[in-house]
């Protein structure tokens, strides 16, 4: 009897380490520190000393940095001792330069650039990393060519940029991918020409590229030229773009150069729930399905006080492919100088169900007493909503238990089986 309980006590500890070790994120990776006495050349030195998984901590303070910081191993993260508190600066070429196939965490870093040389905040010289990529957490201040810059060969990775922060840059991320899945969400950008690039480089491959709940804002006089700028969501791309809001002195708000005009495979576009009011173009959309075919779906989106709400320019060689699919539908469309130009030639764009700012309807020719927003011709805008879309409240309550550490299940069902022998 006395046997038995000794081996339910020992089987007890064990499983009680098991749930520490699963739970409290127990780690053999080392931890480095530098300190704003420390100059970029030895700060290199430390992250290139350090091993994969390793973390790097810059203590708060201000670092005045004569040299850009060299990242040659992959799997470490460099992180900011607080939010915001390890401030650098720098005035030439790249403050961080991240080798090849370098996977990397960025997290809590204050970047600004000072002078006009001040080109790039963080530089990723791209290939194929065996890991994932993730820039978090930090606030980018006055580049003059790109906040982030990554050109990255096939890897099947992701690429997360999340919760940053962009002022006064030239660009925020220019990004050129191939195979990969890309997370912009929750991002601030203010003030920078460019707000997000999916740049020339992007081939036609397997791309999942999600631009989700980014703020976008132009001042006045600021010269802004693009909020969202795709240069081509081509054959076999998956892109979504969603829950931003792009407002101010902005000429274009979303603008796709392209759909479909690289590759064959068939690609996915959806641009959902965005709201959009800039000086110039809401959405604009050049060439669609040259080489590819494919599904445009632009629904649920506010586009007020813009220029031209939404315009289409022309139309490649597929659009008339069964495969290919373009519907503009549940948008609220109204205030704008035009609404929606369809400026192609010989294909009828399907722009049924959406709120042109009156219940009479879209002013056009061929509506008699419709009020609302402009239309051209090729544009199929009947039937019309007669009031705002207003999206429905399906939030629900209740608790979430999380995902189990998969080392806690690997320990759990051996311990079971034996505590059950053990009686």
């Amino acid at each position: 009897m006395g046997n038995r309980s000794g081996r339910k006590t020992v089987l007890l500890v064990l499983l009680a380490f098991g749930l520490v070790l699963a739970f409290g994120g127990v780690s053999l990776a080392d931890t480095y520190t530098v300190d704003p006495t420390t100059d970029a050349g030895a700060i290199s030195d430390v992250i290139n000393d350090a091993t994969n998984g390793d973390t790097i901590i810059f203590n708060d303070g201000d670092y005045d940095l004569d040299d850009t910081i060299y990242v040659r191993k992959s799997g470490l993260t460099l992180q900011s001792q607080t939010q915001g508190g390890a401030k650098l600066y720098y005035d030439s070429d790249y403050l961080f330069e991240v080798d090849a196939d370098c996977a990397i965490t960025i997290d809590g870093f204050y970047m600004e650039g000072l002078g006009d040389d001040a080109d790039e905040g963080i530089y990723h010289e791209g290939g194929a990393p065996s890991g994932p990529v993730t820039i978090t957490n930090n606030e980018f201040v006055g580049f003059t060519d790109y906040a982030i810059e990554a050109l990255f060969d096939s890897a099947s990775q992701t690429l997360t940029i999340t919760g940053n922060t962009f002022r006064n840059c030239y660009e925020g991320p220019y990004l050129a991918i191939e195979g990969w899945t890309v997370n912009l969400s929750d991002n601030l950008f203010e003030d920078c020409v460019y707000g997000i690039e999916i740049g020339v480089d992007i081939p036609a491959g397997s791309e999942n590229v999600q631009i989700t709940g980014n703020t976008i804002t132009a001042s006045t006089g600021s010269g802004c030229k693009y909020g969202i700028y795709i240069e081509d969501a081509g054959g076999g791309a998956t892109v979504e773009i969603s829950g931003n809001t792009i407002e101010g002195e902005y000429a274009y708000g979303i603008f796709f150069s392209a759909i479909g005009d690289d590759g064959t495979t068939p690609s996915s576009t959806l641009v959902e729930n965005n709201r959009i009011s800039v000086a110039g173009n809401g959405m604009e959309f050049d060439m669609l399905f040259e080489t590819a075919p494919g599904e445009l779906m632009v629904r649920r989106n506010t586009l007020e006080g813009n220029k031209y709400g939404i315009k289409v320019n022309s139309f490649g060689a597929l659009v008339n492919d069964p495969q290919t699919e373009i519907r503009f539908t549940e948008n609220n469309i109204e205030g704008n100088g035009f609404g929606f130009q369809n400026a192609g030639n010989g294909f009828v764009i399907n722009a049924e169900n959406n709120w042109w700012g009156d219940a009479s309807g879209p002013t056009h020719d061929d509506n008699d007493g419709g009020t609302g927003d402009i239309v051209s011709s090729s544009v199929d805008y009947d039937p019309w909503l007669g009031s705002p879309w207003v999206e429905e409240d399906d939030s629900s309550s209740g608790c979430s238990t999380g995902i189990l550490n998969p080392l806690f299940l690997l320990l759990l069902a051996p311990l079971a089986i034996l505590l059950r022998k053990s009686r």
